[in-house]
């Protein structure tokens, strides 16, 4: 895509308010936005579209994706044994994700705070 088309869909602004933001937290949002998926994984594909080595973007993919799958391989297995528990850990898991997600942001804004 190139330098142009990145400055075309994300403007050149944004995009260097990404490349920053990308700098810091690069791996570990990438990572939960991953595993989180919906308008987390917003951040995933910015992340491509930015400079960070294609080997950082990738582990990160991979680590949240096979997060991703063990949590919900081991839901799976135990809403055959007791379906309402799992019910319940998915809904805690989510919540936990969702507030990691909201942690990290917020630390994020404290740090460019003068």
């Amino acid at each position: 895509m190139g330098e142009r088309g990145t400055v075309f869909l994300v403007g050149e602004t944004d995009l260097e308010r990404t490349r920053h933001f990308y700098e810091r937290w690069g791996f570990a949002r990438i990572a939960v936005g991953r595993v989180i998926g919906g308008p987390a994984e917003y951040l995933v594909v910015v992340a491509g579209l930015t400079r960070i080595p294609f080997r950082t973007v990738f582990l990160a993919i991979l680590t949240g994706a096979y997060g991703s799958a063990f949590c919900m391989s081991f839901l799976g297995a135990w809403s055959l044994v007791e379906p309402w528990l799992a019910m319940g850990l998915a809904a805690l898991l989510v919540l936990v994700l969702i507030g990691v997600f909201y942690l990290l942001q917020w630390h994020h804004k404290r740090q460019l705070a003068p």
